[in-house]
């Protein structure tokens, strides 16, 4: 067995290794001027060993959509700018890709690798949140739990605006984004990322109305490594709780996993209880269009959310 899938982790903990792990290998990449750009779920794999030692805990697969820096500019080589569409999954994309007021795609840089990491991590946590109440579970915590629900809704949806808007407010990390049992044991990790993601995110906006390129080199890999491996000498027991057994937990259906196509410009009516779904729901898009335009169909829209030169939003 070469690996498992994230759907098998376990504890909190275990996510952290994971986002420290992932990290090490974005930086020995950058370093040899290579962007991964299709950080997922599915493309990061636990370890199937029984014990594995730092650095082996989770690794990344398929470099298919990989490119060359510049090693001096670290900024995509004169080779492989022309390659520079958005590529990646929809709910693990960097914001920026989303904006609605961009005007062209922004260069690929390793920032947008970093934030799809974190994407991949508050992803994997509203996923293993959502399947964890059960009968016993107090309402209070069955709220927050059907709150990650939503978020994971949310995350899943192919409305660019209303993804963008999803994850602004997701990087902002306030009262809103909150986490049961637990995955509280990690918040502080995951708000801390969260405001390095969002820092860069307003440094690219500034930097598009400027009509420049934010500093590729002004990364900050190093500081999430270093807050993983502190967070990982901590003993919170929450850090190590396991999942309850599976067929002890309801699993709640995910919001906006189904919806017919309707015409641009429309809302998705898709269903959640939270105030910030209908709130984000109200600017959504709702239609994710391909370059020829139009509708994508439903057969299409059952695909995985990925982007490409085939499925841009067209200007």
């Amino acid at each position: 067995e070469v690996g498992k899938p994230l759907s098998e982790l376990q504890t909190p903990r275990q996510l952290v290794h994971v986002v420290r792990d992932i990290a090490v290998a974005l930086e020995a990449l950058y370093d040899r001027n290579i962007l991964h750009r299709d950080i997922s779920e599915g493309n990061i794999l636990l370890s199937a060993e029984p014990d594995p030692v730092a650095g082996d805990r989770a690794f990344l697969t398929d470099f298919g959509l990989a490119m060359k820096l510049d090693p001096t500019t670290k900024l995509p080589s004169p080779d492989s700018a022309g390659h520079n569409h958005i590529t990646g999954t929809l709910p693990f994309v960097a914001a920026i890709f989303h904006c609605p007021a961009t005007g062209q795609t922004p260069l690929s840089m390793i920032h947008h690798d970093v934030e799809s990491l974190f994407w991949v991590a508050m992803y994997t946590v509203f996923r293993c949140a959502s399947l964890e109440g059960s009968q016993n579970t107090p309402k209070k915590e069955l709220d927050v739990i059907q709150e990650c629900n939503g978020w994971l809704g949310d995350l899943r949806s192919s409305g660019l605006r209303g993804l963008y808007a999803t994850k602004k407010l997701i990087l902002s990390f306030g009262e809103e984004v909150r986490l049961p049992g637990r995955w509280l044991s990690i918040r502080n990790f995951l708000s801390k990322v969260a405001a390095l993601c969002e820092t860069q995110l307003r440094t690219a906006l500034t930097s598009q109305s400027l009509e420049i390129n934010p500093d590729p080199k002004n990364h900050d890999i190093g500081a999430i490594i270093t807050e993983a491996e502190a967070v990982d000498g901590d003993s919170s027991v929450g850090l190590d709780q396991p999942a309850p057994p599976r067929n002890q937990v309801p699993q709640l259906p995910i919001s906006g996993l189904l919806f017919a196509p309707q015409p641009r410009g429309s809302s998705e009516q898709r269903t959640s209880t939270s105030t910030r779904s209908k709130r984000l729901r109200k600017d959504d898009d709702a239609g994710y269009y391909g370059r020829r335009g139009g509708d994508l169909g439903s057969r299409e829209r059952s695909k995985r959310n990925r982007t490409g030169p085939s499925y841009q939003e067209s200007p």
